[in-house]
Parts: C-alpha cells; structure tokens; sequence
C-alpha cells in the first residue's frame, strides 16, 4: 500500500511539473523542484549546497554530509531538470540532433535560450523557498545543467564539479578528452578530480580553452568510510556482475577474440554460482546494474549452472556499493571502481583472468599490481581465494607500500579525509564568492 501511494504521488507531482512547464509558471515548477530535493546533513548549517543527481555521485555526497555540519546537502533530482529541459527543446527541429557536443555551437539556440529564460525565473524562486550558497554536479557536459551553471554563475553563485569519470585503466586516459570530453565546454568556478593522473588527463581538453576556473584533487569521498572497516563477519561474498558486451566493446579485438571473451565472461559467473552452490555456508549477493537486462543476465546463468535458485544466493540491482563491500568477506569484480573500494576495505578481491584474450593490450585495472588481488580462472583458484579471508587483507596480503602507491595513484591515497577535501574546496568557493559580492 505504502509503495503505491508513493507512486501515486510521484505521478501527480510529475504531471504538475509537466503542466507548469507548458504553461511556464516558474511558480508552480520551483514549488515542484523543492518539494522534490532530499536533505543530506545538518538542516541548520552555514552552508546549503544544491546537487544535480546522479548515482555514483549521489554516495559521495552522501558520504560528504555523513562528515560535516557545516553544509548542507540538497539533491535535486538530475531527471526533473531533464523533463524541464525537454520541454523547451523538443519545439526546435533540430532537437534530435542536440548533444554535450554541439551544445555550445549553435545547434537549437533559440530554445535553448528560452530555456535559460525561464529558469532563470524558476532558480530565482527556488532560493526563495531553499536558499542555496553554491551548486554541485558530478560532471560538466550533462545537457539540462548547461543554463543552470550560467545563470548561478552570473549570480555570483559557484557552480562547482565533481568530476566522478576518469576512473579507467590507466594506459588509456590519454584518450579520455578526444573520446568523451573534447567540444563540450566548461561552464564553472571550480572542478575537483578524483586523483592527480585524471585531473592531468581531463585538462588537456579543448572543453576548457578560454575559461577561468580552480582547480584541486581529493580522492573519493564514498570510500572515506571503507578505510580502516573491521573485518566482516559473516561467511559473505559479493560479485559486482559485469556484463560481457560492455565491458569487451572497448577492446580493439576481432569478433572471434570477443566472442570467446564474453564466454570465459559467462563461465565466470558461473564458477561464482558453483562455489556458492558447494559452500551453502556462504552468503553471495550478486549486485548488478539497473537496467533490467542486467539482472536478467545474471539470473538467467544462475539458473543455467545450478538449475535452480539457492537460498544462500541473491542477485539483485539495488544497494549502494559500499555497504555491500563493508559486509563482505570477498568481493568479485571486474573493471570496477568496486575492485578497488575493496581494497581499501581491506577485503580479499578476486578479478577474472582474461588476460589470454588481449595479449599485450592493457585490460584491468590490477593488471601490473597482480599480488594486490587474485586472479581466478576456476573454480580451484576461487576457494584458495577464499581461505583465510576472515582476516583483514592488511594483516595478511600484500606489503602495504605496494597498496598505497596503487592507491596513491588511483584515487590520491587513502586517508579517509576525501570529503573533508571536498567539503574545504565548496566552503573555500563560497565565501570567495561572498566576498566579492560584499565588495562590489
């Protein structure tokens, strides 16, 4: 009953908003944007700091108002500005062809340009009913925050990212500003970068040319938590489920090398499944992404290796990260930002081997750190895994200089001050801010 009548209600408010869009009451539409932001963190701060949402960013936030009552933490959900934002675009026939990419260069200008008239009217009220010191998104390119950033901007109010990509292997983040960042253009007062390597990579794009913007490094604010966890106990393992198209797509292989790649893909889940099957003494939760298609895979080879669902099994798509990492013994993955939260929880990880599928070609994340994780292929090499794993890998896994200069490199250390480093560089936006306004 209770989840209908939350479904019922989010309904009504999701048609309210549509209508106030149409008719353009920034009224009605602030009214609605308010009512819909969660408060994270001490109601009563200096500070308040409105979020555009997004998952991964939504737990560093998350972990950042854990750690402070200095700010405050609104976020807005990232889908109501898109339906605003849609509105507007959609009357221009040229809307389909609107991308982060020709955003700035002409494409649907005159809707676009309406669509920073009115919410500048809906922010305007907005503070009104939620006054906000700054802005904070977890990337620059997303197309409904483009007006948003401007107009804060122009207000004297720093629009401030996060920057929650950069997180790959290494070997390839050159790559990153051709592939995914270059022709967007960044709107803000300033960005912060999860490690060094990314931050010098990111900047290197043509999305920054001309602006004026500061910049810092700070870790991951969602892993704060992770340093130092106890030792879980109960007998629990969690296998981050990675789907094989996805995660192969990006290799320049030939479609006979893929193919076998996304088995060996496949075979791994199932080696997961075989061990959970002979060991019912273990608990493994399968977490997967969102998308239906997703916990469909995952299941559907559960079935396909054991013949039935087990009681000590479950797969599901929802769960923060880091709460499954924290109750777990061992954590699988593959190409995870996961792999590497666990090893600042200190839990044993295991990767799948698939290095024969790519020769010399960079594949994982752990691939010239090996003794920092183990490597599986079968099912033997899961359960020597396994051993021991009551321990806290600190004690009894690799020396720790090797961890921290990997960890050191990945995600800036860890220290467990990421959100503090976070939270300094908003404060510092803010009453630099403050300041000039006073002073004009």
């Amino acid at each position: 009953m209770a989840s209908t009548l939350i479904g019922w209600k989010g309904q009504v408010a999701g048609k309210m908003l549509g209508v106030g869009t149409q008719l353009e009451s920034a009224s009605v539409v602030a009214w609605m944007l308010r009512k819909s932001i969660r408060e994270w963190g001490n109601k009563d701060a200096k500070h308040r700091v409105l979020c555009i949402q997004r998952s991964i960013f939504e737990e560093d936030v998350r972990a950042m108002a854990e750690r402070t009552d200095d700010v405050c933490f609104g976020m807005l959900p990232k889908a109501k500005l898109h339906d605003i934002f849609r509105q507007f675009v959609d009357r221009h026939p040229q809307a389909r062809e609107l991308t982060e990419y020709n955003y700035h260069h002409g494409c649907c200008r005159e809707a676009l340009e309406a669509y920073g008239t009115f919410m500048e009217k809906v922010l305007s009220i907005l503070g009104n009913h939620w006054p906000f010191d700054a802005v904070l998104s977890g990337n620059f390119g997303y197309l409904q925050q483009q007006e948003v950033a401007r107009i804060v901007e122009n207000r004297g109010i720093p629009f401030i990212t996060l920057f929650k990509e950069g997180l790959v292997i290494p070997a390839y983040l050159d790559e990153l500003p051709k592939k995914v960042i270059d022709r967007k253009r960044y709107i803000g007062s300033k960005i912060i970068f999860y490690s060094e390597q990314i931050r010098d990579a990111v900047l290197k794009s043509d999305a920054f040319d001309g602006a004026e913007f500061e910049v810092a490094v700070s870790g991951i604010p969602r892993m704060d938590r992770l340093v130092g966890a106890p030792a879980a106990k109960k007998k629990r393992m969690v296998l981050f489920s990675f789907y094989p198209e996805d995660k192969f797509r990006c290799f320049d292989s030939s479609p006979d090398t893929l193919k076998r790649a996304c088995d060996a893909a496949d075979g791994f889940h199932r080696i997961i499944y075989r061990f959970a099957k002979d060991n019912p003494d273990w608990e493994l939760v399968v977490k997967t992404k969102v998308g239906e298609r997703y916990l469909t895979y995952a299941r559907d080879l559960l079935v396909a290796e054991c013949g039935e669902v087990l009681a000590n099994v479950q797969v599901t798509n929802a769960g923060a990260a880091v709460d499954l990492i924290e109750e777990a013994r061992v954590v699988v993955a593959f190409q995870s930002t996961t792999g590497i939260e666990a090893l600042v929880a200190g839990r044993t990880v295991i990767c799948p081997d698939f290095g024969e599928f790519f020769g010399d070609e960079p594949w994982d994340y752990f691939q010239d750190h090996p003794e920092l994780v183990t490597y599986a292929k079968s099912l033997t090499d899961i359960e020597q895994a396994v051993r021991g794993s009551g321990e806290n890998v600190e004690k009894q896994g690799p020396a720790p200089q090797r961890r921290d200069e990997f960890l050191q490199k990945m995600v800036h250390g860890a220290d467990g001050k990421a959100s503090e480093r976070v939270i300094e560089a908003i404060v510092a936006s803010i009453e630099s801010r403050k300041q000039n306004r006073e002073g004009a």
